[in-house]
């Protein structure tokens, strides 16, 4: 499935969905688990593999059906994504509102200009984030503090970009989060020009929001899949501060 960064429609009923209330409904949940255990879930966007444990059977992935205004899972066709794909192909809500209901919770993301595609942005931004979330995990650290802290660093660096796409927004004074919800009020028959406006950017999650996302892939993905994820991670962050 091809990830790039795009608008969803239902903006409320999407962002319910982020935060996993499809499972409080009995149809959403059978036919989200349905096309979960049929992806093997894996994300169908960037390729991350997670792992479902009693406590969480979605092993924190997120099933869509891309026709729904809210890509829920309203049949049994449809995809899995990682929930920084989802984030990424629904930015109307990703770059502004609060991914709990608490008032200290942190903006889930950011739009950046960088040349990675969104799916390998995504990919290594989920491995970052479960590398920085190891010592909540409650489990054994697998990665010596200096690749946490290079992780870390890596993506601090790439939120500095977000900075450059503010100013850079065809609107004075108007913000990301709000020039998004804007694209996403163009009518269909504006696509081309939907696409133009939105192709330029990326998506980036903002670590600092999705601790507990980090820790569960830390505890429940990491620790089986190590040594080849940890080869991808350290061959971005190489790359980054070669940059």
């Amino acid at each position: 499935m091809n990830v790039e960064v795009d608008v969803v429609n239902d903006e409320e009923l999407a962002l319910l969905h982020l935060r996993g209330q499809w499972k409080t409904k009995e149809w959403l949940l059978n036919n989200g688990m349905q096309i979960l255990k049929k992806d093997k879930f894996i994300c169908q966007g960037c390729g991350f593999e997670s792992s479902p444990t009693p406590e969480h059977p979605d092993g924190l992935m997120i099933p869509i059906n891309r026709e729904h205004s809210a890509y829920l899972p309203v049949t049994e066709e449809g995809h899995t994504l990682c929930a920084f794909c989802f984030a990424s192909i629904a930015t109307n809500i990703s770059t502004g509102f609060l991914l709990n209901d608490r008032r200290e919770d942190k903006k889930i993301g950011y739009l950046v200009k960088i040349p990675l595609k969104q799916h390998e942005l995504n990919l290594v931004t989920m491995l970052c984030n479960a590398i920085i979330y190891q010592e909540d995990s409650a489990s054994q650290d697998y990665f010596e503090q200096s690749l946490v802290e290079s992780a870390r660093s890596f993506m601090l660096a790439l939120k500095g970009n977000s900075s450059s796409v503010n100013n850079s927004l065809p609107f004075p004074d108007v913000s990301e989060e709000d020039y998004m919800r804007a694209v996403a009020l163009l009518p269909n028959d504006l696509n081309e020009f939907r696409k133009k406006a939105l192709n330029q950017y990326r998506w980036l999650p903002n670590y600092e929001a999705w601790g507990e996302l980090g820790a569960y892939m830390a505890k429940h993905v990491l620790q089986s899949q190590v040594s080849q994820l940890l080869d991808k991670v350290k061959k971005a962050i190489t790359v980054q501060e070669g940059s």
